[in-house]
């Protein structure tokens, strides 16, 4: 949807609560970081003016009224998620009253990592947010978090970065699937992954770009030409989603990605 923040922030009629939606290529930290900005900048109300003391703080996140967090592995673990302990640790500090001005800011990363139980406690603070409290969460995959959650949030989309390593993604993401769709040997796909994906970050890339081709040919949008089904196009989404858990899971991001393709069917 689209939300005013200026609009809403100048009127004092700012909603507490924002899920940011948005495919790995999106910044959405970054984004978080510059409505933070907007809200507490003195300068620029609604805009923020990126150079007062207060912006500086919150661009360097040294602001004591901005609460981060981010999921991390245990040790001995793989998996990156919110721990409930941080969650806890999030409620006591929006107990707290502000240090530095009239609001207290907190950006939840990864919060479809969070868990059920951590969710079940935070629900009570979505619901009586305490005064002043702005809180934005950030998801790859809004569908993940839980109903009760989506609906006291106001739920603003973002897209992925338009430079050049996205166009090389878009067009190696074509590829890839006009090869499953062909039915192709496997060998190609492979080596087609392995020419591209170097890391996490570019494996997250590529499948970013096949998720929005296969969305614009599932609704027209695609004016090239190629032969899939809309249940081949929903099994690939499922097998790409599947790709990102295993990545999140810190699984190797060539074999994340050529065992997505051999599940789609390469």
């Amino acid at each position: 949807m689209t939300y005013d923040f200026r609009k809403n922030i100048i009127n004092g009629t700012l909603h507490h609560a924002f899920i940011i939606e948005g495919p790995y290529s999106a910044d959405k930290k970054n984004y978080a970081v510059e409505l933070a900005q907007a809200i507490l900048c003195k300068q620029m109300p609604g805009v923020g003016c990126g150079e007062c003391v207060i912006c500086r703080k919150l661009k360097d996140g040294n602001h004591l009224d901005f609460v981060f967090i981010e999921p991390y592995a245990k040790k001995g673990s793989k998996t990156r998620s919110v721990k409930d302990e941080q969650i806890e640790q999030l409620q006591e500090r929006l107990m707290r009253k502000p240090f530095e001005g009239d609001r207290v800011i907190a950006v939840i990363d990864g919060a479809d990592t969070v868990t059920a139980r951590a969710f079940n406690r935070f629900l009570k603070t979505l619901e009586e947010p305490p005064e002043g409290t702005v809180i934005f969460l950030l998801s790859e995959n809004a569908a993940k978090l839980p109903q009760t959650i989506r609906s006291r949030c106001v739920h603003v989309r973002l897209y992925g970065n338009e430079g050049k390593d996205n166009m090389k993604a878009s067009k190696e993401a074509w590829e890839l699937i006009s090869f499953m769709a062909d039915g192709d040997y496997f060998y190609r796909e492979k080596q087609l992954i392995e020419s591209f994906v170097k890391d996490r970050e570019s494996a997250y890339t590529l499948l970013d770009a096949m998720e929005s081709i296969y969305r614009d040919i599932l609704f027209g949008k695609e004016e090239r030409d190629i032969r899939i089904t809309k249940e081949q196009i929903y099994r690939a989404v499922d097998c790409i989603e599947e790709a990102r858990r295993e990545l999140v899971r810190n699984a190797v991001p060539g074999y994340a990605l050529k065992k997505m393709v051999l599940n789609i069917g390469g």
